[in-house]
């Protein structure tokens, strides 16, 4: 039950489930543009997948793009540093 819950999330890498993640899916769901969406949930991936040059690479991207995430986009690369 709950210890294997607790045990699971000891073997995520603490990045995968940082809070900023979901902030940012947040307002790139508001943007409501799918390719802003598509390429954030392939920048989650990248993440997920400990892809962080190719994550980074990506979000710089998405900014680059959608000036309004900057602070949030800013605050997750700054986690991938």
């Amino acid at each position: 039950g709950l210890s294997q819950i607790a045990g699971e999330l000891m073997q995520v890498r603490p990045l995968v489930i940082d809070l900023g993640w979901g902030e940012l899916k947040t307002a790139v769901v508001s943007l409501k543009d799918p390719a802003a969406l598509a390429q954030y949930v392939e920048v989650f991936r990248s993440v997920e997948a400990g892809k962080q040059e190719q994550a980074r690479s990506g979000l710089k991207d998405l900014a680059a793009k959608h000036a309004g995430l900057n602070t949030l986009i800013d605050a997750q690369l700054a986690k991938l540093s």
